[in-house]
């Protein structure tokens, strides 16, 4: 059978499959590196189409009643029948991806709010949540599956949505998960460790994130570039488009920068400058920490590309919250306490930096680190603690199916002795220990998990939320 037939079919309604226990008599079955174990569970099942990788060829057993097609790039067809079962080819609304170790989700709130306050109706999706109009669901994955992520934009699209707002991570792009779709804006924040237990280096890493550039930007689409960043000057470098680059600076003389210059910091707003070729303009925003002039920085850089008057970004002076992130929990008591996701070594380093800029006696932080996941991140997380906090709790995060103690012995190596620390398996025992050494003068930084609302250990999810056991210890206390 021809591609462009089978194409054809699927359009007309043709059910496309990767997972072979949702086969139903006449399906399409996908074969990639990931379910080709499932080939004869497909079969079994009726599936009457195959798709099928060149390399995997001897994988298929004889099937004289089943229709197989060879394609060099099984990832590839993929998103091309998955754009074509779900009618999500004809692009008719605008799409922007966001990739980054730190500042995606907070990126995504700010251009969310900029593209609704300009008028247009905006979907988003991202690691807290996929949502559009007045439509929210839990995101199990920052980028879905293939299938999954054309099914729900072709949902956004039936619904009149003009823009999609994506954030993009590393697996999604090393999994070609985007695949069949084109981005019209991508953003780049920066790059600093994580994911090292599913790349195999920093260089692979960043290969994943340049594809959101190379393979899935439009020929005339846009890249908005953090140029502070090493890795993000590398991709201007590598890349043949459009760019917008951004940079906090105060004397860069580059015009075609959007720069920016902090005036002022307080603890709840920050005064700053920005400079766009021959244009200037200040704006007071209600967004602490340097990490969040790069992600307002980035906003603005997608809002310029779009044409965006200047005189719009007043916006980001207007107060909003972004759930997990350097998120204030107000409290009877007049505490000082921030929850924030930041889980990587940078963005605890970022978090810590900003905490302590706001002038407070003490800064105190609760942390942990995830099970199974690159344990070379956690003596780096527990040396960031201890330098820019006066105390550290070390507690569990998402042990997954390590033994917590194992992961605190971790962290431990890089805590510095000079600075007191105490360690409490339990992360609501925890926190309940922060807070009681906490005065009014001082600052707690509960870090790590941010907007989640479990904790996982051995294969179990069990509620939990960082917020929500702040405001029951509290609520105990009256």
């Amino acid at each position: 059978m021809d591609w462009e037939v089978l194409k054809q079919k699927v359009r007309q309604g043709l059910r496309v499959q990767v997972d072979s226990r949702k086969i139903e008599p006449g399906d399409l079955f996908v074969v990639l590196d990931e379910n080709k174990r499932f080939i004869e569970d497909a079969y079994k099942r009726g599936a009457r189409y195959f798709v099928v990788g060149q390399k995997h060829k001897d994988s298929i057993p004889k099937m004289e009643d089943r229709v197989v097609i060879y394609v060099d790039d099984p990832k590839k067809s993929l998103g091309e029948l998955a754009s074509a079962y779900f009618k999500t080819e004809k692009q008719d609304f605008i799409l922007i991806g966001i990739t980054g170790t730190n500042g995606k989700t907070t990126t995504s709130y700010f251009i969310e709010h900029l593209l609704k306050y300009v008028g247009l109706k905006v979907g988003v999706i991202g690691t807290i949540n996929y949502r559009w109009l007045n439509h929210i669901q839990d995101a199990p994955l920052t980028t879905p599956g293939c299938l999954e992520l054309h099914e729900i934009i072709s949902k956004m699209r039936s619904e009149g949505i003009d823009a999609i707002v994506m954030e993009v991570s590393s697996h999604g792009l090393s999994q070609d998960r985007v695949a069949g779709l084109r981005f019209d804006f991508a953003v780049f924040t920066n790059l600093t460790q994580d994911h090292l237990d599913y790349h195999k280096d920093m260089e692979d890493y960043f290969l994943a994130k340049t594809k959101l550039f190379q393979k899935y930007l439009r020929k005339k689409g846009t890249a908005i570039i953090n140029v502070d960043d090493a890795y993000g000057k590398r991709l201007v470098k590598n890349i043949n488009k459009k760019i917008i680059g951004y940079t906090i600076c105060s004397n860069n003389k580059d015009n075609n920068f959007l720069c920016a210059e902090i005036l002022r910091s307080f603890r709840t707003k920050q005064k700053v400058k920005f400079r766009y070729r021959n244009e200037s303009w200040e704006l007071q925003v209600p967004f602490i920490g340097k990490h969040n002039v790069y992600n307002i920085l980035a906003a603005q850089g997608l809002g310029l590309a779009m044409g965006v008057k200047t005189g719009v970004f007043k916006c980001f002076e207007q107060k909003f919250n972004v759930p997990g992130r350097m998120e204030k929990v107000e409290n009877k008591q007049g505490l000082n306490i921030y929850i924030d996701y930041a889980h990587t070594p940078d963005g605890l380093e970022r978090a810590l930096k900003t905490v302590r800029q706001m002038d407070f006696k003490r800064v105190i932080v609760v942390f942990g680190c995830g099970g199974n996941r690159d344990r070379t991140k956690r003596a780096k997380m527990g040396k960031a603690a201890s330098k820019y906090s006066d105390i550290v709790v070390v507690t569990s995060d998402n042990p997954r199916f390590e033994e917590p103690v194992d992961i605190i012995e971790d962290i431990l190596v890089g805590i510095n002795g000079s600075r007191p620390y105490f360690v409490e398996v339990d992360r609501k025992k925890a926190i309940q220990r922060a807070i009681e050494m906490l005065d009014k003068k001082d600052v707690l930084l509960i870090a790590g998990k941010g907007h989640e609302t479990y904790q996982e250990i051995k294969g179990v999810r069990y509620p939990f939320m960082d917020k929500e056991v702040v405001l029951e210890i509290l609520d105990s206390w009256n």
